[in-house]
């Protein structure tokens, strides 16, 4: 998972940060401000506990943005990148910023990957029910053992975790809306399909029950330009893979061979 590297520096203090000239932000947008505002209450930090912390205006995806990246005392790390006209955040993204753990070989106190997927969903605003879990596993990252626990919302939202498999503390966390309007599809339609509905066409397409499948990969992402589901499931011996457009709910790809 990408890390989010800590600036240094005295040329930036709280309150302290200005907008380019050539950069003018209409009435109706959100200030410099409240984008800090928004951010430090997603996270649950308090300014007072913010030695540094810097906010700009950027571009991405033709979209303006506010960029605002900040870190705490305890070295915990925060990024975000923030809708001008709307506040609403697009991209989250925290670090622990903490070393290895030593905690290798202690396997029969590490919490079990339902409680992970537990921790993951609650703290993103979900009950485990209500999201579709992409990857779950063991894994290591910068010298020690975290869960990485992966998943989307129906309404295409992207969330990465790294839990601490002994304390479940979040090590780090990813948010990504960047795909997600409500408002717009593919292709121009007005509204996109649901990974659950798209699960429920290949289903289709396959002739199989929900029941008799077990999905290994289920996610939403971009395909020469078109926002697509793409994923993987196991039925009766064969492996089926498929791309889906979001819009349409048409089949882009299929393919099946043996498990």
């Amino acid at each position: 998972m990408k890390k989010i590297a800590a600036v240094m520096g005295t040329a930036f203090a709280i309150g302290v940060l200005f907008i380019p000239a050539t950069m003018d932000v209409l009435a109706a947008d959100i200030t410099e401000a409240r984008a800090r505002e928004i951010a430090m209450e997603h996270a649950g930090v308090s300014e007072k506990k913010i030695p540094f912390i810097k906010a700009e205006l950027d571009d991405e995806d033709g979209k303006t943005i506010y960029e605002v990246k900040f870190h705490t005392r305890d070295r915990e790390e925060y990024e975000y990148e923030i809708d001008v006209s709307s506040g609403r955040i697009i991209k989250a993204e925290y670090d622990a910023n903490v070393g290895s753990n030593g905690r290798d070989g202690q396997k029969d106190s590490y919490i079990k990957p339902e409680r992970a997927k537990k921790i993951a969903a609650e703290h993103a605003g979900f009950s485990v029910s209500e999201v579709t879990f992409v990857k779950t596993k063991l894994d290591y990252e910068d010298g020690r053992q975290v869960y990485e626990v992966e998943f989307v919302t129906d309404d295409n939202r992207e969330f990465d975790y790294e839990i601490d498999p002994v304390s479940g503390k979040i090590l780090s966390y990813e948010q990504d809306a960047r795909h997600y309007d409500k408002d717009a599809g593919s292709g121009g339609d007005t509204k996109k399909i649901t990974l659950g509905k798209a699960k429920e066409i290949a289903l289709k397409r396959a002739g199989v029950k929900a029941s008799q499948a077990t999905f290994t990969k289920a996610k939403q992402d971009w395909d020469d330009g078109r926002l697509i589901y793409k994923g993987e499931f196991v039925s009766g011996g064969l492996e089926y893979e498929f791309k889906i457009d979001a819009g349409t709910g048409e089949i882009v790809d299929w393919d099946v061979e043996d498990d």
